[in-house]
């Protein structure tokens, strides 16, 4: 299933609808669809379990003002959110009856990572379950929610797709073809950092027109090189072991087979160059 597909299933499944709603009878500013209090939280447990992004409205509890009636209700219509989690988070009084516990800690992980956030309400925030800000949408541009929610899914879907490349790569890796499994995966490291900035841009941290940085700011998958580095340099570790006791064993035709796709392997592995000198070893005696 097409992640689209398992995105739009999981939030049926949380019982999610799109109409819109204004101020209810009861004073509180509501949107149908959009999750509050107890609901909340159940609402993100399901986030959690199916890796949606949430999308969070700061609103006030009860307000008459028309700019903040008409503001909220242009974010709220961004088509993108259909697929993500919604979740108000209210402000003003009366308001701390209505957060929930879940609501509340993932607010205050999100908001502190935007750059001036507005301090009027509504605005909105994109954010993954545990509290890393993809997008930010001000009071004074909510028309902005339409493209800066079809941003975040898109981050979503790549997210979505490094663990069907990291195995690709992993069975290069265990066909011996190293160099094209660490292509693979700093591909994926590369993208990262593209990722990363488009997130820094899109909650203030990077200006429109910044060029990318050396280094990531805040990348998805920081560990991820070095962990399949480790990974990778082993079984050609393991593999170059067994090459030398074929050698040992003098069953040259083999060891150099063996050898071959080593000696191949990307320059930063140590068992490159001691595969390639080898390699000439026993060619040598081949030959001899």
């Amino acid at each position: 299933m097409k992640r689209s597909a398992r995105l739009s299933s999981a939030v049926a499944a949380i019982g999610l609808s799109v109409s819109l709603a204004g101020p209810s009878a009861g004073g509180v500013v509501e949107y149908e669809g959009w999750l509050y209090g107890d609901e909340a939280d159940e609402a993100l447990e399901q986030a959690e379990k199916y890796d949606v992004p949430v999308v969070i409205i700061k609103q006030f509890r009860d307000t008459s003002c028309p700019k903040c009636i008409g503001a909220g209700r242009t974010m709220v219509s961004a088509k993108a959110n259909k697929e993500m989690v919604r979740i108000v988070y209210y402000v003003g009084e009366g308001a701390a009856e209505l957060n929930s516990a879940k609501t509340k800690a993932l607010y205050n992980k999100v908001w502190p990572q935007v750059v001036d956030p507005s301090n009027i309400a509504p605005d909105m925030y994109y954010t993954t379950t545990d509290g890393k800000a993809l997008g930010f949408v001000p009071y004074e541009e909510p028309h902005s929610a339409r493209d800066e929610g079809k941003a975040v899914l898109q981050i979503g879907e790549w997210r979505s797709s490094v663990p069907a490349e990291v195995a690709k790569a992993d069975r290069d890796a265990e066909r011996g073809r190293y160099k094209q499994a660490m292509e693979k995966i700093d591909e994926l490291i590369e993208q990262d950092a593209k990722v990363s900035h488009l997130i820094q841009q899109q909650i203030g941290q990077a200006e429109a027109d910044a060029k990318m940085p050396d280094k990531p700011v805040s990348s998805f998958f920081p560990d991820l090189r070095g962990e399949k580095h480790a990974e990778y340099l082993a079984m050609a570790q393991a593999e170059l072991d067994a090459a030398r006791q074929l050698v040992a064993d003098d069953k040259l035709k083999e060891a150099r087979r063996a050898l071959l796709p080593l000696s191949r392997g990307p320059e930063d592995f140590e068992t490159t160059a001691a595969a390639k000198e080898l390699l000439d070893e026993v060619t040598e005696k081949l030959r001899g």
